[in-house]
C-alpha cells in the first residue's frame, strides 16, 4: 500500500483519532525519519516514527 502527503491516519490505539499526512521530516542528528501529522482533533502537529507506519495496516495505525 503506498501512501504520501494527504493520506488519512487513524490512530486506532488513540480511540481512533484521526490525523493528515504533511510531510516526511529527514533529521541531522541521528533520530529515524518522521511523518508530521495533522490531528483532526486537536489542530496540532504530531511527529510520528516513519518505521511505524512503513506497513500502512497494521494493529495500531490504518492509512487511508
Amino acid at each position: 500500500m503506498s501512501y504520501g502527503v494527504g493520506s488519512i491516519v487513524i490512530f486506532k490505539w488513540e480511540n481512533d483519532r484521526t490525523g493528515i499526512l504533511l510531510k516526511i521530516v529527514e533529521s541531522d542528528f541521528g533520530v529515524s525519519p518522521h511523518w508530521e501529522v495533522l490531528m483532526q482533533d486537536t489542530g496540532r502537529v504530531e511527529r510520528v516514527l516513519t518505521l511505524n507506519l512503513a506497513n500502512g495496516r497494521n494493529t495500531r495505525y490504518e492509512i487511508i
